[in-house]
């Protein structure tokens, strides 16, 4: 059965520097609200971080940056439209932004256009094929879509590239779990705790209920 219904595996790319170091006073403004942004954003202040992006976009249109910081933004107040319009504006600045694709890929992931997301994670990874958070989120679109042995390899790859990612164990063990094999799933769950990711109990046990009838 299937116990995991996750959209996304909720690995954003916030941009944290647009790189405003000896530039000019106006653009040293738009990054002051661009860095506010982001503490903002840190704090969970999601509307002051929007306005604090909008003023930076204000003073600088071309920032994309900006523009991929607020959709994240939008992304976590639930306004996956005004995200995935503030991701576009960012791909149109930067056609090979592929943290905005990523991050547009969980948008669509959010409003259940899973299709969608697999084609802009695919975007990212081919801009980007070390974009472990990538094959992460993409798995477990895949995962949702049933698809066990096409989510597990994109965790494989995933794990490959960053063996700290604890998502990708945390969510290729639910992948195990769901082919009915619970040894693997309970390694990988274990490896995900051991790197600090804290699991639901309630399919921990049943992973060892499982485990234990197989025994």
């Amino acid at each position: 059965m299937s116990i995991l219904k996750t959209g996304v595996s909720v690995l954003m790319a916030l941009l944290l520097t647009a790189g405003f170091s000896n530039r000019v006073i106006s653009e040293e403004t738009a990054g002051y609200y661009f860095n506010q942004g982001n503490t903002h954003y840190k704090q969970r202040l999601y509307d002051q971080a929007i306005s604090d992006y909008s003023k930076a976009i204000e003073i600088e249109p071309n920032l994309a940056g900006a523009y991929n910081n607020r959709g994240y933004a939008y992304y976590s107040k639930g306004l996956y439209d005004q995200a995935i319009s503030d991701y576009n504006k960012a791909i149109g600045i930067n056609p090979v932004y592929a943290g905005a694709y990523n991050n547009r890929g969980n948008a669509y992931a959010g409003k259940g256009l899973q299709d969608q997301a697999i084609s802009d994670y695919n975007k990212a990874i081919e801009i980007n094929p070390s974009y472990a958070e990538a094959y992460c989120n993409r798995g477990a679109v895949y995962y949702n879509k049933g698809l066990y042995d096409k989510a597990i390899s994109d965790y494989d790859k995933a794990i490959e590239i960053n063996p700290k990612l604890a998502e990708a164990y945390y969510y290729r063990g639910y992948a195990h779990y769901n082919k009915g094999e619970y040894t693997k799933a309970a390694e990988d769950e274990q490896k995900a705790q051991d790197l600090g990711f804290q699991i639901d109990p309630g399919f921990l046990d049943s992973l060892h209920k499982n485990l234990k009838k197989g025994e």
